[in-house]
């Protein structure tokens, strides 16, 4: 899964986008994608680095959902499945935090315990690689997708790594099927949630 959002506090910045596909043995299940766009009344910065901000445009041709419609819908989508990402730390917990905001009646960590994160992973598999952003790592693997700053293309293009994980690992531990190589390399990536108590 993957968000975009109003900027890079996870406390107070709203989620603006957030997408996720469902996967199963390191592929996606088709028809599987989800894709939701949300309102906010916070800003949203015109600029990522040196390049415009997509996220703007592609809002003007989207239905906008409410915050708490949009993230229901998420967490319903996901069900009682783990949740995988690229540097799905940050993701997880402005999530978290999204959740705490406009639907309380909602602990993520309840309902969704488990995440992995594909950067930990990445990690792992290639500790000689400089740099683990994304858009790098697509280009250093040669790998498909596009780090374009959209949730639904991140997504893909995390697909992508795992993928390219699973390529990687199953000939290194030859005697196991593919469940068990998936557990070991996604319990590597597991990152544990903050527990953080709301006074």
């Amino acid at each position: 899964f993957d968000t975009e959002t109003t900027g890079l506090d996870v406390f107070h910045d709203d989620i603006v986008q957030i997408a996720a596909v469902k996967m199963s043995n390191g592929q996606i299940v088709p028809g599987s994608a989800l894709s939701l766009f949300i309102r906010t009344e916070r800003p949203i910065p015109e600029k990522l680095g040196d390049i415009d901000n997509p996220i703007i445009e592609e809002l003007k041709h989207h239905e906008l959902l409410e915050p708490a419609e949009a993230l229901r819908m998420f967490v319903d989508y996901v069900g009682a499945r783990p949740l995988l990402g690229h540097n799905a730390d940050y993701d997880y917990h402005i999530l978290d935090h999204n959740l705490r905001r406009y639907c309380p009646e909602i602990q993520l960590s309840s309902r969704c315990p488990v995440c992995f994160d594909s950067l930990r992973l990445i990690r792992l598999l290639e500790p000689d690689l400089k740099v683990y952003k994304l858009k790098a790592l697509l280009a250093a693997l040669g790998l498909e997708g596009e780090n374009s700053h959209l949730a639904d293309e991140d997504v893909n293009a995390t697909c992508s790594l795992v993928a390219y994980f699973m390529a990687k690992a199953l000939p290194l531990l030859p005697k196991w099927n593919a469940k068990q190589t998936i557990s070991l390399i996604l319990r590597a990536s597991l990152l544990i949630p903050m527990k953080i108590r709301l006074l």
